[in-house]
């Protein structure tokens, strides 16, 4: 049997892209290794049970995170609470005992002058019985409180309003999802009306760093704490 040794003869044209390609590839490799990013990873530490939902959910401007933790429940040590925390680095801050005074708390959002978000549970039961931060789908203890949005700042936290109906009823329950650095808050809120389902009516809102509440065409003044963040008028 005779042998046949396939040589193929490619066109000039390909065998010089060939070779310039061959030579641009160190090139390019250079690059890359000169102007790759960076990074650099932090272990944040446990942050509850594997089946748990605790987790970082904000880094700010200045690298602070917002999130939160599962917890055996302190008086019930078959149970579980959520509690909002902060980490600067590899250093944790619970922020949410004692919170408003539940069970359960998560911080949704942060700042770069340290300001949190999130929603918190109350002592206050709840008018509808609702469950509105989920609790009991989360496996978390339940309050049968309302949960409401909370700023957190200078160590204390505080609620922040809901929303009215027309005739001047609050909201049980709400929550805050982002602070920017200027302080406002945006997030959603019950505003007292009824369903046919009988649970309140919840609406989008906005607060304010100038103490206002924005939801559409609303625009209330409402006693929102006031913060350690530079003021600016949304109006």
């Amino acid at each position: 049997m005779t042998s046949i040794q396939f040589a193929p003869k490619w066109p000039r044209f390909a065998c010089l892209s060939l070779a310039l390609a061959t030579l641009a590839a160190p090139v390019c490799a250079l690059a890359q290794s000169t102007n790759s990013p960076k990074y650099t990873i932090v272990d944040l530490g446990p942050v509850g049970p594997s089946w748990s939902q605790g987790q970082p959910f904000t880094v700010s401007g200045n690298g602070l995170v917002s999130g939160e933790t599962v917890l055996a429940d302190p008086n019930n040590p078959t149970e579980w609470v959520s509690q909002a925390v902060l980490w600067e680095r590899t250093s944790t801050k619970v922020i949410g005992s004692p919170g408003l005074g539940g069970p359960n708390s998560v911080a949704y959002g942060v700042n770069i002058w340290g300001q949190a978000t999130g929603q918190a549970d109350t002592q206050t039961p709840d008018p509808n019985g609702e469950d509105f931060c989920g609790s009991t789908a989360l496996g978390l203890t339940h309050s049968g409180n309302t949960c409401v949005p909370f700023l957190w700042q200078n160590g204390a936290m505080v609620a922040l309003p809901r929303l009215r109906n027309s005739a001047g009823t609050e909201g049980s329950n709400g929550v805050a999802l982002e602070i920017n650095d200027f302080g406002m808050v945006a997030g959603t809120a019950e505003n007292g009306g009824k369903r046919r389902s009988g649970l309140d009516v919840s609406g989008c809102v906005r607060f304010a760093a100038d103490h206002r509440v924005q939801a559409g065409h609303l625009d209330k003044t409402l006693p929102l704490v006031a913060g350690a963040a530079p003021r600016a008028s949304h109006r």
